[in-house]
């Protein structure tokens, strides 16, 4: 290995001017998967019942024809765009990591190694905003509003239920962690 200590942007720079080819069909395939991906999303849109076949406007969906386009898409979009290029892009690094030389594979596995360590798991603030959405979707289908279009309800009835469920929230985690706060003051200060 020349260099120990290269950087994440020197050895990027180094690999893409050593494999400038690898790397433009690596390229390639990223593009082809966004035009695709956009191709895809708007046949699906243009070519389901969920919208009318395209023709609804934004008020005559509702919670349950928003959801059930959106699984549609993404079934879509995983069949027709996410395999094929997965498999083209793990065809391509299996070619190109077989060709690489080994003393690249050891400078790119030492790199790896170092990143191992810096590794930062801070999803906190997005659990929380994922839990209060699936506590707002429960409130709306337990009020009966599933499949009531938006045009038919005010825009405060959704301000007031995501408000709702945002309290009920904060009610459930707020008294254990009121009460787990208390005691571990109470044990830091005896």
């Amino acid at each position: 290995m020349e260099n120990n200590n290269l950087s994440d942007a020197s050895l990027f720079k180094r690999m893409i001017k050593n494999h400038s080819i690898a790397f433009i069909l690596f390229l390639f395939g990223v593009i082809g998967a966004l035009i695709g991906a956009f191709f895809v999303f708007y046949f699906t849109i243009q070519n389901t019942w969920i919208g009318g076949y395209g023709t609804w406007n934004i008020g005559e969906f509702s919670i349950g024809t928003s959801l059930g386009l959106l699984i549609i898409v993404i079934l879509f979009e995983f069949l027709l765009v996410g395999l094929p290029f997965v498999a083209y892009e793990g065809i391509l690094f299996y070619l190109w990591w077989s060709r690489l030389p080994q003393e690249e594979k050891d400078m790119i596995k030492e790199r790896d190694k170092r990143e191992k360590q810096k590794v930062n798991r801070d999803v906190g603030g997005s659990v929380f905003s994922f839990i209060v959405t699936l506590v707002f979707l429960l409130l709306v289908f337990l009020q009966g509003n599933w499949d009531t279009p938006f045009s038919d309800l005010s825009f405060m009835y959704w301000i007031n239920t995501w408000f709702l469920a945002f309290l009920m929230l904060l009610l459930i985690a707020g008294i254990p962690g009121l009460i787990g706060g208390v005691w571990y003051i109470v044990r830091q200060v005896e």
